[in-house]
């Protein structure tokens, strides 16, 4: 069907309108219905709505009404010189022109592949990048938007009136990338100037003599945080000697190790499961009050660096936890395992082989952004001027200067050393999934996993310090600008 030509107001001009909306309304008709023919006369504005001034077709006393220009349909134009608006005379006289651009500009029915994900996104997107499309319009004032959609074919599958919302939206997108860059840059600059690069593996032995775990060790041995007897930590304080078997602590370790049940665990030890139970908790509970003196944030607040950790969510399968009203409670769904699960955010320092943060448990259901925004890194970061690295999932465009995640625009150094430091955060939580107890569905109650996760982090962080360090993040390779063939 082809489409109906489109009329402009002016002097003379015939329109229909519901009788009900004229002004003044006196003994005009009331019905719902009805409706009057009347000739346009002039325009105003009633504050910022345009209104029409008009008389009734035929009326000898040539009595004035006026209403709003919503309401007024467009029958027939009067002559071009009387239209009321000079933009309307210039699409008059240059008709062919605006039906064209019309036609473009109608709406039409988008493909299933959602504008987000299409081709013709990826199109325009490297158009601007090769600055074949200028990143500011100002740039360039000659290329005009109906330019730019016929470059490529792939843009005329798209409707083209949402074409200059798409095209302001993506360079809005492709600067605030370029901001990210940047101060991933400098970041990325700083902790290159304030650490010497690593010339070993990280799976190599180092000398026990002057080494780091040597002098942990040592300021352990200083602090009495080697003797669970004379600890500074009141809860992890052992003080009755029928605790102090060897024998319960290595029962204990193989709970949090195999996680078994009460009978695989009563054939292998030979104790009753009842009286065995509170041996493992017993020591479960002081392994997890280490945490006090084993997993805190540096006094020196990682001097001068920019980039001090790299934060990830490490989530765990539960058994359902009962509702008030419903047989499922939704807020503890993981999508991981498919399951209710308890989730833990964790901040591992990327200088050194430490865990500094640990904050949880929450509901699976959480996001880790979530969970980063609300529950108080974000506002210790901002409070000591530092910055984490963290996943994709954490990305927003509102904590761009505390959190830095994955950005194409990065440059190749800032991009190795990111996916190195993420990668070196994976290994700690592959050491904490070495447990069964939190790699498979935990059985016992959501304070006993409190428990049993942050024991286990306790153990990883005296791993790391000693036989199983983390990798060194700033290696020879991130240095290099290009890709080494």
């Amino acid at each position: 069907m082809a489409k109906e030509k489109r009329l402009f107001p002016g002097i003379g001009a015939k329109c229909t309108i519901l009788t009900r909306f004229m002004k003044p309304n006196g003994g005009l008709s009331k019905e719902k219905d009805h409706r009057s023919i009347v000739v346009l006369k002039e325009f105003f504005y009633e504050g910022h709505r345009l209104c029409f001034r008009f008389n009734l077709d035929g009326d000898d006393q040539q009595k004035i009404y006026h209403s709003n220009a919503r309401y007024v349909r467009i029958d027939s134009e009067g002559g071009i010189d009387d239209f009321f608006f000079e933009a309307d005379k210039k699409k008059r006289h240059d008709g062919d022109a605006i039906d064209k651009a019309e036609a473009i500009m109608s709406k039409k029915k988008e493909p299933a592949i959602k504008w987000k994900h299409s081709r013709a996104r990826q199109l325009l997107y490297q158009d601007i990048m090769d600055n074949k499309v200028p990143l500011d319009p100002k740039d360039d004032l000659s290329l005009s938007l109906e330019d730019i959609f016929s470059m490529h074919a792939e843009y005329a599958e798209y409707d083209f009136g949402l074409f200059h919302g798409r095209l302001k939206s993506l360079r809005k997108t492709i600067c605030a990338m370029n901001t990210r860059s940047e101060i991933d840059r400098r970041a990325y600059e700083n902790y290159v100037s304030s650490h010497p690069v690593s010339l070993y593996s990280h799976g190599g032995y180092i000398q026990w003599q002057g080494s780091a775990a040597q002098k942990l060790l040592q300021e352990d041995i200083k602090n009495e945080l080697h003797d669970l007897q004379r600890t500074r930590v009141p809860a992890a304080r052992v003080s009755s000697k029928a605790n102090l078997k060897v024998r319960f602590f290595l029962m204990a370790m193989h709970f949090l190790k195999c996680y078994p049940t009460e009978r695989q665990r009563e054939a292998t030890f030979q104790y009753c499961p009842s009286w065995s139970r509170r041996k493992i908790w017993f020591w479960i509970n002081r392994i997890a009050a280490l945490q006090s003196e084993k997993i805190f944030w540096p006094k020196d607040n990682f001097g001068n660096d920019i980039w001090v950790i790299t934060v990830d969510g490490v989530r765990c399968w539960i058994q359902e936890p009962t509702h008030q009203e419903f047989s499922k409670d939704t807020s503890y769904f993981s999508h991981k395992y498919n399951h209710a699960g308890l989730c833990y955010e964790l901040g591992i320092s990327i200088g050194s082989n430490r865990l500094v943060w640990m904050n949880g448990p929450f509901p699976a259901g959480k996001s880790d952004l979530k969970i980063f925004k609300e529950d108080g890194l974000k506002v210790m970061l901002i409070a000591k001027k530092k910055m984490c690295i963290a996943d994709g999932g954490y990305a927003g465009s509102d904590h761009i200067h505390h959190c830095s995640t994955p950005n194409i625009h990065d440059s190749r150094p800032v991009r190795r050393f990111k996916a190195r430091a993420l990668k070196r955060h994976e290994k700690f939580n592959g050491l904490i999934k070495n447990f069964h107890s939190v790699d498979c569905r935990f059985r016992h109650s959501i304070g006993k996993f409190k428990s049993v996760f942050e024991a286990i982090c306790v153990i990883c962080q005296y791993q790391i310090e000693t036989d199983k360090p983390l990798y060194h993040v700033l290696v020879e390779d991130v240095l290099l600008e290009d890709e080494v063939e």
